[in-house]
């Protein structure tokens, strides 16, 4: 396959525009000349990936047709980066530096450059320059994305890509009202922060604050106070919330793999069908939370307050609940197998229909605890624990032993 060549000096003439689009056919030639179906396919399967890029685009960009948005840039360079045949693979991350550079030189050179988003980012453009909050806090979340590097295996997300076209972009899409209106709400600094500095300020108060279903994904909300946030659907995998007050939220749904959640407040918050596996949660307030059908296997709830709490149906194998406070919490129906309960507080719970198989409850309260038709097959009890417990005849405690 010829692939596509460098475009001609008539075509394209010297300067930085010339400068950025031989550099790409650099990298383009190095990957073995993908077609451009092939490089927009693939750059379309991974989310890793600031943005997607179209077939088109590719063309113009590699025909010095035009220069496209910082996002779309980085996707190509990126994919072609990965894609580079030969031992000597170019480092990912200097070439999207080196990249950075060329593209801004060609973009304040270039007069027929675009100067507002494409007609595809129309819809973001119009959003950011809302007057509704919940519109423009929506847009930015959307924004970080394409901004921020992703991370990647042992490399955080901690620097922005474009800082400077990023700051031109805020400040022309920051709303502008008729002269005497007054200033934006304190939300917008919200979303610069979020923005900017990939993190939500030491303190902010929203009400009702709707940001489902959002990829919200290595961001750090420590000490944020959110109260009555809708985060459902959202994803927060790999995130840190350590300290975050969200009481009252709606995580319905929201992945939180491997989340910092420790000291966190989630006062009757609702995290329905939630997947928590990983997540550290050491320390966490949850009184009369709602974690019904949620995962939390692996999770960490050591010192957790979670009274009168709802895990009905919830999966937690292999979960540490070492010292927390589950008094008349609900583990109704729940798979909680090799769970350590050890020395935890359980006065009240119900384990009504769950299976303990393998979990351990050294030293823990269980005075009156309902183990109504439970599996305790190989659970570790002390003969005085199920002394205290109220077993309903059909329970599975024949193999209950004692711990060792």
């Amino acid at each position: 396959m010829a692939g596509i060549v460098v475009p001609t000096d008539e075509k394209l003439p010297p300067g930085p525009r010339r400068e950025l689009v031989g550099a790409l056919h650099g990298l383009y030639r190095g990957a073995g000349k993908p077609s451009l179906r092939e490089i927009s396919d693939g750059i379309r399967r991974r989310d890793d990936l600031p943005t997607t890029v179209s077939h088109d685009t590719a063309s113009q960009l590699l025909h010095g047709m035009t220069v496209p948005s910082w996002a779309r840039v980085e996707s190509i360079v990126r994919f072609l980066v990965d894609a580079a045949v030969g031992r000597q693979k170019p480092d990912p991350e200097a070439e999207v530096e080196r990249f950075h550079r060329l593209w801004l030189a060609a973009e304040d050179a270039d007069p027929a450059a675009p100067t507002q988003p494409s007609s595809a980012d129309a819809e973001l453009w119009a959003d950011l320059r809302s007057t509704d909050p919940e519109r423009r806090i929506t847009a930015l979340y959307r924004l970080e994305r394409l901004a921020w590097r992703p991370a990647t295996p042992g490399r955080e997300a901690l620097a922005p890509s474009w800082p400077s076209a990023l700051a031109d972009f805020l400040r022309a899409a920051r709303p502008r009202g008729a002269p005497g209106d007054p200033e934006p709400a304190r939300l917008e600094d919200l979303q610069v922060a979020v923005l900017v500095l990939g993190r939500l300020p030491d303190r902010c108060y929203t009400d009702r604050f709707d940001l489902s279903g959002l990829d919200l994904r290595n961001l750090v909300w420590d000490g944020a106070r959110l109260w009555f946030v809708d985060l459902s659907r959202s994803l927060l995998s790999r995130s840190s919330l350590h300290g975050v007050q969200l009481g009252g939220a709606q995580l319905m749904e929201a992945t939180l793999a491997g989340v910092d959640l420790d000291t966190a407040d989630l006062t009757e918050a609702n995290l329905t069908g939630c997947f928590l596996s990983g997540a550290s949660m050491d320390d966490t307030r949850l009184p009369n939370a709602v974690l019904d059908n949620a995962v939390l296997s692996e999770a960490r709830l050591t010192w957790a307050s979670a009274r009168e709490s709802s895990l009905v149906e919830c999966t937690a194998e292999n979960t540490n609940f070492r010292y927390a406070d589950l008094r008349d919490a609900s583990f109704e129906r729940a798979l909680l197998m090799n769970c350590h309960f050890d020395d935890a507080i359980l006065a009240g719970a119900s384990f009504a229909d769950a299976d303990l198989s393998g979990s351990s409850f050294t030293d823990a309260d269980l005075s009156g605890a309902f183990f109504t038709r439970s599996s305790l097959a190989t659970a570790r009890l002390a003969p005085e624990q199920l002394a205290s417990v109220e077993v309903v005849p059909g329970s599975d405690r024949s193999g209950a032993v004692p711990p060792a």
